[in-house]
């Protein structure tokens, strides 16, 4: 018989069936166990500590937002403040003014200016003026009792002469008029305007007398008019009785 051979062959590795997936070992990190073979498709894992820093920056973030409001909102009160004080500091003058000039009429020794209805009243007023004392008390009466626009500020000061009377003057002497601007009365109603209305000028005061002036015989008219509708009503109703 034949002698056999033998032949050793050592095995491949690759010839060698493999059974089961051979592990690495494992570690720990921060007292958690990891497989190794996991970690090569790579995951973030987010810690407890990094979640407490990233709640607390987003807590800080709030904050944050919350003080620029705050912020915001005291920059808009203290201009409202700042406008508030301006108001006060305005009405605490105004009263002051109201005080003061309440003062000085209860000094001006009850003066009065009487209406004057025709140009014996006017003449007696005008001669009156002439006294220096007089005149500056007449400037003081006239100051208190004037409008808060120039037009309603003069034309009540032009109400110390009924129309009737100012139908005889123009400013200049125009239209065969008197002169007003010589009078004293003219200087009367300039000062006293310009006194209830410090911003005035005299052109401007001058512009609203010659408005006045120039329709006071239209006025006049009407109140004639008036006078002959109220004769004629009063007539027909005594008829009736």
């Amino acid at each position: 018989m034949a002698e056999r051979m033998l032949l050793l062959i050592e095995p491949s590795s690759r010839d060698v069936p493999v059974s089961k997936r051979t592990t690495l070992p494992a570690e720990s990190l921060n007292g958690e166990v990891i497989d190794l073979m996991a970690t090569s498709t790579p995951r973030q894992r987010v810690t407890p500590k990094q979640k407490a820093t990233e709640d607390q920056a987003a807590g800080i973030a709030d904050v944050l937002k919350n003080i620029a409001a705050i912020t915001d909102i005291c920059k808009s009160l203290l201009i409202k403040v700042n406008m508030m004080e301006g108001k006060m500091h305005a009405m605490e003058k105004l009263l002051h003014n109201v005080a003061s000039r309440h003062s000085e009429s209860q000094t001006q020794d009850n003066l009065r200016l009487e209406h004057c209805n025709d140009a014996e009243d006017f003449t007696l007023l005008e001669n009156n003026l002439q006294d220096k004392a007089y005149f500056q008390q007449a400037v003081r009466f006239l100051s208190l009792i004037g409008g808060r626009k120039l037009g309603e500020n003069t034309r009540t000061m032009l109400a110390v002469a009924s129309n009737a009377v100012w139908c005889g003057y123009s400013l200049y002497g125009k239209k065969q008029k008197a002169k007003l601007c010589n009078l004293k009365i003219f200087r009367l109603i300039k000062r006293a305007v310009k006194t209830s209305l410090p911003d005035s000028t005299d052109k401007d005061i001058e512009v609203q007398i010659i408005e006045v002036l120039k329709h006071a015989p239209q006025k006049v008219r009407r109140e004639a008019e008036a006078q002959h509708r109220a004769t004629q009503m009063e007539a027909h109703s005594s008829e009736e009785d």
